[in-house]
């Protein structure tokens, strides 16, 4: 059995190779002459999977490492009875810390108060529910909206409008991008949303770029109505706007979901599939190869002020992330788009809150809690 995968998924010749030979390709440059003869084809985002390129090949089963999936036609797929797999939820809480570490960033650094204000969590399935959960230990008042969801449960009462989303403080998004049916989500962030926000929005997109209208953001940051703006994915990547980029306030080149914990996940809800589609019983303890964390145990002996946020950011400092991505404005016209996909390729390894335990020598109950709920054991030395 011949497998071809895309070469920044992790672990995938461990995991797959008892199914057969395992090829790895960037995932921009797989074509049909290259899965012509191969059985399998394992994807990420940037690989637009549909009948160009599997018409006249051999695969029989279609597996992506992400949570969505908008680069597969799935339609072709069903017609032509090839299985197709995704990971959902497999990213889910790498994309959740980064919406706490940015948020972090932004009170810590850019005198933006977080204390008693209202987040919009705009979609609230995988990513959106955990966002929900952890941003009450910042002192954020979650503000649900995910109308699909809604209608499935009859309208509850837990959830609010678009509409009324648009008063908040905060607004982040974190939905699939739907260019058709009943909550189509592309350029749903336009002039027409902009002009509805109070002055000082901040906004957060790590979903889709296309679900926020470039030229619509850009203006609305020089308007100020948009005080603060955290950019993880953009339109036309890899070739993304320099000139938004210039006035975002953090941007990164959409990695919000790649802590290690998250790419691993996904691999492996991929083997778990195949497993299934082969009648094969899983095998493969993929947590035995996992590398240690950086910080096994932060020792907290202070009470200083800003404690959470430097806490998070020796975990996860998404200002280097930032850094790295305003590097491709040095770079020629020619050079960005590869240098925004090498970004991706060589991103370090980051690995989720859970894997650091605090063990705090003196009592601070109130940190431990906002740690705890964002996802950090917590040690507390008994007197």
């Amino acid at each position: 059995m011949l497998i071809i995968a895309d070469e920044n998924i992790p672990y995938v010749k461990e995991g797959f190779a008892e199914f057969g030979d395992v090829v790895t390709v960037h995932g921009r440059k797989i074509t049909k002459d290259i899965i012509k003869n191969a059985d399998i084809l394992l994807v990420r985002s940037i690989t637009k999977v549909h009948a160009d390129l599997i018409d006249g090949t051999s695969i029989r089963f279609v597996g992506t490492a992400t949570i969505g999936y908008d680069h597969i036609d799935l339609a072709y797929l069903n017609s032509k009875g090839i299985t197709f797999s995704s990971a959902p939820g497999s990213n889910a809480n790498s994309v959740a810390e980064y919406v706490v570490s940015a948020l972090l960033e932004l009170e810590q650094n850019h005198g933006y108060k977080l204390q008693g204000k209202k987040i919009g969590i705009v979609g609230v399935g995988n990513v959106g529910s955990r966002v929900a959960k952890k941003v009450p230990a910042l002192g954020l008042f979650p503000v649900l909206c995910d109308p699909p969801l809604a209608e499935k449960i009859n309208n509850h009462p837990l959830f609010e409008s678009f509409e009324n989303i648009l008063d908040c403080d905060i607004i982040t998004f974190h939905v699939p991008l739907e260019k058709t049916g009943q909550y189509p989500t592309y350029h749903i962030a336009d002039k027409n949303f902009f002009a509805k926000l109070k002055k000082g929005t901040v906004l957060i997109n790590t979903s889709r770029g296309a679900v926020v209208e470039t030229e619509s953001l850009f203006n609305a940051i020089e308007q100020e109505t948009i005080s603060h703006s955290i950019i993880d994915v953009w339109e036309n990547e890899p070739n993304i706007n320099i000139d938004l980029l210039k006035k975002v306030t953090i941007g990164t080149p959409h990695i919000a979901g790649y802590s290690f914990d998250g790419k691993v996940n996904g691999t492996y809800q991929l083997y778990t599939s195949l497993c299934r589609f082969l009648n094969r019983t899983p095998t493969w303890d993929y947590k035995k190869i996992l590398p240690d964390p950086p910080y096994k145990e932060i020792l907290v002996s202070t009470n200083e002020p800003m404690l959470l946020h430097s806490i998070v950011h020796k975990i996860y400092d998404i200002t280097a992330d930032d850094k790295s991505l305003r590097e491709i404005q040095e770079k020629d016209v020619k050079e960005r788009g590869p240098f925004f996909d090498l970004l991706r390729k060589n991103y370090p390894v980051r690995r989720e809150f859970h894997n650091t335990s605090i063990r705090f020598n003196q009592d601070n109950p109130i940190l431990a809690n906002q740690l705890e709920r964002l996802g950090f054991k917590i040690i507390r030395d008994k007197k």
